[in-house]
């Protein structure tokens, strides 16, 4: 089997290939990939719309630090994350 044909079909089988990524280091940053936007923000409180649901971060400070198409970082004291399926 060609390599770039057996590349194709491990992306295809992949179940995590566009869901929502979630990484959290300690309490102060937080990096989520395979968003689908912002739909509230203060610095309190961050919801983030992902594939099956929403994302709620809750804490004091927080602060979109950076946003693209890709991934999403927060930083800030993160005191919870919640997930809200649809």
């Amino acid at each position: 089997m060609k390599k770039s044909k057996l590349l194709t079909q491990a992306k295809q089988a992949d179940p995590l290939c566009k869901a929502p990524l979630v990484e959290l280091a300690g309490d102060c940053r937080m990096v989520i990939e395979n968003h689908l936007g912002v739909l509230a923000y203060s610095t309190e409180d961050i919801c983030i719309k992902v594939k099956y649901g929403n994302i709620t971060v809750l804490g004091d400070g927080l602060c979109i630090k950076d946003l693209s198409k890709e991934q999403l970082i927060i930083t800030g004291r993160i005191d919870s994350v919640r997930l809200c399926r649809r």
